[in-house]
């Protein structure tokens, strides 16, 4: 018996003399992911993870590619994890903005509103985010509190897999889901902005497509980095890939881009048309490096860039810090807070923020949307002292005009410093606010204080995130609308940007013009969980893939049956396999590979192949589909 097996069974023994029952689900309560409210009674049998989060706290954003891994770990085992989402804001109470949130980070498992924190109370909670694990016969085995616990509780789960798996107390009947759907657009809740005057470009951070596009200052497209594809790599701009790209920010001929969840620092080179990597590793760091050579260090979760002089700041929402990049030497360092999550003001390396989400700078001061505290702060870049121009404190928050301490923000996402003022993305009020920083006064400019999407000179706004000028208008990232507005500065005269010509995300090499004619198969029934897509290219005969060509995948699903973890990679072999985990309902699979191939001869070939088909998800369905050429 290993240690994680004596733990489940010492943690079952203990929650059976303690009676720690885990408490029901108020039936009352407003459920996401799944077709009706859920219950612990329905739950029997079952080994259920509750994650209590809310959706502002960055830590909580962390757990996600646990819980994910966790699901696809255990995706033929009746492991159900469920969302608890106990709110922190009054924005964070409403079902419609919870769902949003979901959407945002493709979150799959069921999610349960605790807007009034029944179940936080009634399970002890005390932070963001806690863990809490429930045995197949309802009672409380294991609970933690923060952020690095997968690999602990992955051992745990197997080992409580196996115990009651052993003892005939588990139900493998899968779990009925219905994963909410998100519209099609030309863009998916974009960032951050940044616009360039002189040539007459905005640059949007498509967030959610995973890509940064650029039009012109009237909404005409232009361009496209990134292959939509969720990934780290640098190269072209048909080649590159980003991870949910935030920040933007010009110096000189680079775009600067805080790509949040790759952890790292990249930069669009406009003239050379390529990108490359300046800082991270693509693993999640630490709060409090020593300078060093910037592609050595691990960041964490940066989520906007703001340029002055020869260095790049980073807000690192992560680590609740703001670090500076040498856009000369290439090295990183800490430049201002502790790590400590809070809002204290002082000396820069005394100082505390709280998940710092937008930057700004008016030459000689880095003004900070210091999201977590709903505050703007200060740092004097020649006496390196930091200051609160305006906001409360970590549950201080609300909508109120005044002047400092007094006034309140409620999760500000974004700052922009121009023309002698600040603009200030009041978010979770849905509102745009001006700041005139040497009075610290704010006022309401425009927005009506509740979601919506509306033009006009009274404008509605939905999580307005991130802020950008160029002449007399401010353009604005408004989020869950998945739009840009465009507002006259002078008359505060509101419309939406429209952009014509996006394209939408395409993962295959773009030198390859023609589209296949895929492949129409015929409906296919496969079963709930876990599968794989095999897929077979038949190269001629005597030949083989290319190597250090860039043969490639690319996967498309219509609808929300089916979800695929990789949907593009490298093909390594002319038989490959792509994993799937299918939940209910109906979709159609498109795939794609693009394929580099030589015979012995010399002679050397690109092959593109297209695949369609319908698929149901039913029980007792395939666990294979097989995708193989034309004869």
């Amino acid at each position: 018996m290993n240690n994680s097996e004596r733990f489940v069974r010492k943690g079952k023994f203990l929650a059976r003399e303690m009676g720690l029952r885990a408490p029901e689900f108020p039936p009352h309560l407003a459920w996401l992911n799944c077709p009706r409210p859920l219950s612990l009674r329905d739950l029997r049998g079952k080994l259920v993870l509750l994650d209590f989060w809310t959706f502002c706290c960055v830590d909580c954003l962390h757990i996600l590619p646990d819980l994910a891994y966790l699901e696809r770990k255990f995706a033929n085992q009746p492991l159900v994890v469920i969302g608890v989402h106990s709110a922190k804001f009054a924005n964070e109470r409403d079902t419609e903005n919870i769902r949003q949130a979901i959407l945002r980070y493709d979150i799959a498992h069921p999610v349960v509103n605790d807007a009034q924190m029944e179940l936080w109370r009634a399970y002890g909670v005390a932070g963001w985010p806690t863990l809490v694990l429930i045995d197949p016969e309802g009672y409380i085995v294991w609970t933690a509190s923060g952020k690095g616990h997968r690999q602990r509780l992955e051992r745990i789960i197997a080992a409580a897999l196996r115990h009651y798996r052993a003892q005939g107390k588990l139900d493998d009947t899968p779990l009925a889901l219905r994963r909410e759907a998100r519209a099609e657009s030309p863009l998916a809740y974009p960032g951050k902005l940044a616009a360039d005057a002189r040539v007459g470009v905005l640059y949007i951070a498509d967030t959610c497509h995973n890509r940064v596009v650029a039009c012109d200052l009237s909404g005409r497209f232009l361009f496209v980095v990134g292959s939509g594809a969720a990934g780290l790599a640098d190269g072209s701009f048909s080649e590159a890939q980003f991870n949910r790209p935030q920040g933007l920010a010009l110096a000189g001929e680079l775009l600067l881009v805080a790509d949040s969840e790759n952890h790292a620092l990249r930069a669009i080179d406009l003239a050379a048309s390529e990108v490359r990597t300046l800082a991270g590793t693509g693993e999640r760091g630490s709060p409090s490096p020593a300078p060093a050579a910037a592609t050595s260090v691990a960041l964490s979760t940066p989520w906007d860039v703001a340029v002055v002089g020869s260095a790049a700041y980073i807000a690192m929402a992560g680590t609740h810090q703001v670090w500076r990049y040498d856009l000369r030497a290439g090295t990183i360092e800490v430049y201002a807070g502790t790590g400590r999550e809070a809002c204290v003001d002082g000396p820069r390396l005394k100082a505390a923020f709280a998940q710092p989400s937008g930057l700004a700078s008016d030459g000689s001061v880095l003004y900070v949307a210091d999201a977590e505290v709903s505050c703007v702060r200060a740092i004097d870049l020649s006496a390196g002292e930091v200051r609160t121009v305006v906001g409360g404190d970590l549950f201080e928050f609300g909508d109120r005009d005044g002047v400092g301490r007094e006034a309140r923000l409620q999760h500000c996402m974004d700052v922009l410093y121009y023309n002698g003022r600040l603009y200030v993305a009041d978010a979770y009020n849905h509102k745009i606010k001006i700041i005139n920083p040497n009075e610290r006064q704010v006022r309401t400019w425009l927005g009506s204080g509740r979601p919506g999407n509306r033009d006009g000179p009274s404008p509605e706004f939905y999580e307005p995130s991130g802020l950008a000028a160029a002449g007399n208008v401010l353009f604005v990232a408004d989020t869950n609308n998945h739009a840009i507005r465009a507002i006259d500065i002078s008359t505060g005269e509101t419309r939406t940007l429209p952009l014509r010509d996006v394209p939408r995300p395409r993962y295959l090499s773009a030198a390859v013009a023609a589209q296949p004619e895929p492949v129409e198969l015929p409906p296919q029934t496969v079963a709930p969980g876990a599968g794989e897509i095999h897929v077979e290219l038949a190269l001629p005969p005597g030949h083989e893939l290319t190597p250090g060509a860039p043969s490639r995948y690319a996967v498309a699903v219509e609808g929300q049956a089916l979800r695929v973890d990789r949907p593009e990679g490298a093909i390594k072999s002319p038989a490959f396999s792509i994993a799937y985990y299918a939940l209910s309902g109906a979709a159609t699979l498109s795939v794609e590979a693009l394929a580099y191939h030589c015979g012995q001869s010399g002679v050397c070939q690109m092959s593109l192949l297209a695949w369609r088909v319908p698929l149901t998800v039913a029980a007792g369905g395939a666990r294979a589909i097989a995708l193989r050429p034309k004869p």
